[in-house]
């Protein structure tokens, strides 16, 4: 099923953690309370939404995904991630990640 996300990019780069003992990747947008996940299955991924509670992109969950880039992500990706700046985004693993403030 597709969905139609309204995206607008953050002031500020993202975070991107993963955690390759499952193979999952989180690209988080916004620190901010997730109050509702959608998904979407593509070929040999599964893509979850995270949304807060005015429906905007807190971050995006890539599962399944044993080879990272930040090109596949744009491909794969079910939102549109043109303006986000992945220049200056971080790279931390999944259990290391400090608590988030909501």
């Amino acid at each position: 099923m597709k969905h139609t996300i309204q995206f607008k990019a953050p002031a500020k780069p993202p975070t991107i953690e993963f955690d390759l003992a499952v193979c999952a990747w989180y690209i988080r947008f916004r620190n901010t309370k997730v109050v509702k996940t959608i998904s979407e299955d593509k070929p040999g991924v599964v893509a979850a939404i995270d949304l807060d509670s005015n429906n905007d992109v807190v971050g995006l969950e890539l599962i399944g995904v044993r080879e990272f880039s930040i090109s596949a992500l744009r491909k794969i990706s079910p939102i549109d991630t043109s303006k986000v700046d992945f220049e200056r985004a971080t790279f931390v693993h999944a259990a290391h990640r400090a608590a988030v403030p909501v």
